[in-house]
């Protein structure tokens, strides 16, 4: 009657087995079906995250789930909006992390002394409480130091990279309204995927790097894993290939600052859907002095048809339509 965990038939078999002796149970194959285990898709995101992040030389980093108070005070976060604990373990482990950017930063302090240009990340469970409710989900977090007056392009491409490698399509970079406190405000962006915010991408204030003794600037990106793999692993549907030769021109438009530039390729690519196969920006040009409040974007348009091959006046005649389109909502040719 002193045995309270003996509960079910396997607890109460396990002590028979342990008292006989369980060299006296005799050996059996299982008759069971062991078919292979369908693992859930945030277990095949972090397989790919650590091949990837990796391969470009980004250290994959494990910490503990907890935080402190004077840790979020030097990132101007609120200690309050963590789960707390009962019965800490330290004054160091008072809370659980709501955020894998503190940890990070601690890791950044201790290792920049030694390294000139760090790359981290890390994919791990952070937890949050709304009211009496509290939740868990994996987060995507990674730091970059950078020495470039402006680094936001690299981080760019390392993500671009990064969703085409898990096959997220028709993802895009755009403003944000909520900045977080410890961001540099007018360097900052959010990603979008499928009209869903999954990451936010921006560069720490540089009060909050002196205080961690970091004199780079410091990039961060944080992804929400849950959001990621709802928009990642999307099946690629096949299309008849033309049998006609592609050709491909570029254009640049002076546009203002405010101008979304995945404006601008949406209305290129609207102008003949038949011939435009693909748009890209490949540049942005900046210069006060230039081109004061102003600046240039850069797009290479891919034309290709499935009946014919394309001439010259077919081509010139759509360059037209394009700069006419543009001007009359956008901008000017440059």
């Amino acid at each position: 009657f002193w045995r309270k965990e003996l509960t079910t038939k396997a607890d109460i078999a396990e002590e028979i087995a342990r008292i006989s002796g369980y060299d006296k149970v005799e050996i059996t194959v299982p008759r069971i079906n062991l078919w292979a285990i369908a693992q859930e898709p945030i277990y095949n995101l972090k397989n790919d995250v650590r091949n990837y992040f990796t391969s470009i030389w980004f250290f994959d980093i494990y910490n503990y789930s907890f935080v402190s108070a004077p840790l979020y005070e030097k990132l101007w976060l609120d200690i309050w909006e963590c789960v707390d604990l009962k019965n800490s373990l330290s004054e160091e482990a008072t809370h659980m992390k709501n955020s894998l950017i503190p940890n990070l930063m601690l890791w950044l302090e201790e290792n920049i002394r030694t390294r000139k240009d760090l790359k981290l990340f890390e994919i791990e469970k952070a937890f949050f409480k709304k009211w009496k409710e509290i939740s868990e989900k994996y987060l995507l977090s990674a730091v970059m130091t950078s020495d470039k007056e402006i680094a936001y392009y690299d981080i760019q491409n390392i993500l671009s990279n990064f969703l085409k490698s898990i096959f997220v399509d028709n993802f895009y970079f755009d403003n944000v309204e909520i900045i977080p406190a410890f961001a540099h405000s007018g360097r900052i962006a959010k990603v979008m995927a499928r009209w869903k915010e999954i990451w936010i991408i921006w560069e720490i204030h540089p009060n909050i790097s002196k205080k961690f003794d970091v004199k780079s600037r410091v990039w961060f990106f944080e992804i929400d894993g849950e959001k990621l793999c709802e928009v990642a692993y999307n099946i690629k549907k096949a299309k008849e290939v033309s049998t006609f030769q592609e050709n491909n021109f570029d254009l640049s438009f002076v546009v203002d600052k405010s101008i979304k530039w995945k404006d601008i390729k949406t209305s290129i690519a609207w102008v003949d859907k038949d011939l435009i196969q693909k748009v890209e920006l490949f540049d942005i040009y900046e210069n006060e002095e230039k081109l004061p409040w102003k600046r240039s974007l850069s797009f290479k348009v891919y034309i290709q048809s499935m009946e014919w091959t394309l001439d010259d006046n077919v081509k010139n005649e759509l360059i037209k339509k394009l700069v006419e389109k543009v001007w009359k909502v956008w901008g000017i040719l440059r």
